[in-house]
C-alpha cells in the first residue's frame, strides 16, 4: 500500500478595520483597498501587518479570534499563521493633544489653568472633548494683559482679549498670554528728619524710609504722612511735582510724570498749657469766658473747678470749650468782681502724663 503525503490546505484570513475611514492595514507590503479583506493563507506562512491611522485618528490595537499575542498595541505585527482567523485593526479619533501654554514676555505674567497657577510656561496634554478655564495674571501693577493667541486654531470664549476665558483645543497647539509693560517711574520717599514719621503710598504703609520704588506714570498716586508720637506733620516737598490739593495737608496726591524725591517734613510737638489770670464776663464778646489755652494737651482728660474766697466750689466742668462764664454754680447770679481760685487737671497729649495746677483768676466787669 502506498501512502500519499498529507496536503496542507489554505485557509482564510479576514482583515477588518474599526471604524472604516479611520485607518488602513498594510498586509505583507500591500495596502488593502477594501474591508473586510479576505486572503487565502497557507498555515505556516509568515504574515506582516501594519496599522496606518488616517490624519486626526490614532491606532488603539489589534484583536484576533484564534491567535494570541503578548502585544496587540504595536502598529507592526509579524506572526506565523497557524489556522484561519479574523483580525481587526481598531482606530479612534484623537482627542488628546500636546499643548504648550506660555506668557509673552515671560516675566510679565503667569497663567491660571482651571484655577491653578501654572507659571509662565507649561506643557502637557489637553483633551478636545473638554473646556478649560484660563486666567491671565499680570506679575505686578506695571504690567497689563492685552490678549490670548493660539498658533493652531484654538478658540477663546467669550473673547480673546478678556482676562478670563474658556479654552477649547482641536489639535496640537501653543497658547500665548500676551502682556505689556505700563509706563512707570522710580521715586524716592523719605521723612525729614529721618525717624520722625512714616508714609503711606496708595494706602499701604511703606516698610522703611527712605524707600525707593516704582509707581505708574500719570496715575493718581496717594500719599499720607504718619507722624510718630512726639512729632507732627508740617508739609510735603518734591523736586519736580506739586502735591495736590495742598502741600500742608497730611493726605495729598500726585500724578507722577518722571522720577522724583518726595519728602514728608515733620516738626517736634511741644506741650503748652496756660490759664489766663483775668476775664471780663460782660457779654461784649471780648474775653467773656475763662478757659485754657495751649496745645498738645488732651481735651478728653480735662477738669476745671472754681472756688470763691470762702473755699466753696462755685463751678466745675470737663468741657474745655465751655469754660466759665462767671456764673455761680446754680447759675442764679454772676460772681462778684474779685479774685477766685481755680484748680485744673490736664493730661499731656505727647507723653500721657497728668498734671494738676491751681492759681488765681480775677473777674472784671
Amino acid at each position: 500500500m502506498v501512502t500519499a503525503p498529507c496536503e496542507i490546505l489554505p485557509g482564510d484570513l479576514k482583515i477588518l478595520v474599526d471604524a472604516p475611514g479611520m485607518g488602513n492595514v498594510i498586509c505583507n507590503g500591500t495596502t488593502l483597498a477594501a474591508y473586510p479583506h479576505v486572503a487565502s493563507i497557507v498555515p505556516g506562512s509568515m504574515i506582516n501587518l501594519e496599522a496606518v491611522p488616517e490624519p486626526g485618528y490614532q491606532f488603539d490595537g489589534w484583536s484576533f479570534d484564534n491567535h494570541i499575542f503578548p502585544d496587540l498595541e504595536s502598529l507592526f505585527l509579524a506572526f506565523e499563521i497557524t489556522q484561519e482567523d479574523e483580525v481587526t485593526a481598531h482606530f479612534s479619533e484623537i482627542t488628546e493633544f500636546q499643548v504648550v501654554i506660555m506668557t509673552e514676555p515671560e516675566s510679565f505674567g503667569t497663567v491660571d489653568l482651571d484655577n491653578e497657577n501654572i507659571g509662565s510656561f507649561w506643557e502637557g496634554i489637553l483633551s478636545s472633548e473638554e473646556s478649560y478655564a484660563l486666567r491671565a495674571v499680570p506679575s505686578g501693577p506695571f504690567y497689563e494683559f492685552v490678549g490670548w493667541q493660539s498658533t493652531n486654531g484654538a478658540t477663546f470664549a467669550l473673547s480673546a482679549d478678556m482676562v478670563n476665558v474658556t479654552l477649547n483645543i482641536s489639535q496640537v497647539d501653543t497658547i500665548i498670554a500676551q502682556f505689556i509693560e505700563l509706563p512707570n517711574y522710580e521715586i524716592i520717599v523719605r521723612a525729614e528728619p529721618q525717624g520722625a514719621g512714616r508714609v503711606m503710598l496708595d494706602w499701604v504703609t511703606l516698610p522703611h524710609l527712605p524707600w525707593t520704588g516704582r509707581v505708574l506714570a500719570m496715575d493718581h498716586t496717594d500719599f499720607k504722612a504718619l507722624p510718630h508720637n512726639e512729632w507732627k506733620f508740617s508739609h510735603w516737598t518734591a523736586q519736580y511735582h506739586s502735591p495736590s490739593p495742598n502741600p500742608e495737608l497730611e493726605e495729598m496726591w500726585m500724578e507722577i510724570g518722571g522720577s522724583d524725591e518726595i519728602v514728608a517734613h515733620f516738626v517736634p510737638r511741644e506741650y503748652h498749657f496756660y490759664m489766663p489770670n483775668s476775664f471780663s464776663p460782660n457779654e461784649d464778646g471780648i474775653n467773656d469766658i475763662f478757659r485754657p489755652v495751649g496745645n498738645e494737651w488732651n481735651p478728653l482728660s480735662f477738669k476745671m473747678q472754681i472756688f470763691n474766697r470762702q473755699g466753696e466750689k462755685i463751678f466745675e466742668t470737663t468741657d474745655p470749650q465751655k469754660g466759665w462764664d462767671g456764673s455761680e454754680a446754680a447759675q442764679t447770679h454772676y460772681a462778684e468782681v474779685q479774685v477766685y481760685v481755680y484748680k485744673v487737671e490736664v493730661k499731656n497729649a505727647i507723653n500721657g502724663e497728668s498734671e494738676v495746677m491751681s492759681g488765681h483768676v480775677t473777674v472784671l466787669r
